[in-house]
């Protein structure tokens, strides 16, 4: 056994910078690979969105509740046609 412990004290002298850094490399991996699954387990719950639309964000509150996101885009483009039509002359 003390052929093994000095063999052992032997490399961590002269690898002083891997046996340092070894286990501090350890440590940031089980940390990012524990926040990583954390944050999935956020997205795998399921809103239970149909249309393939989901106006919501992790861990959020809408501020806006979108029902029909279609009718904001209709009008926005009935506006715009409205305003060029303004702007030629040809208000109808």
């Amino acid at each position: 056994m003390a052929l093994n412990t000095h063999k052992l004290n032997d490399w961590i002298r002269n690898h002083k910078g891997f046996a340092l850094a070894f286990p501090i490399a350890i440590l940031l991996l089980v940390y990012f690979l524990s926040t990583s699954f954390n944050g999935l387990k956020g997205a795998i719950r399921d809103e239970g969105t149909t249309d393939g639309y989901n106006d919501s964000l992790p861990d959020r509150s809408n501020g806006l509740e979108i029902k029909d996101p279609n009718t904001y885009y209709k009008e926005s483009i009935k506006d715009s046609l409205d305003r060029s039509q303004k702007k030629m002359g040809l208000q109808t």
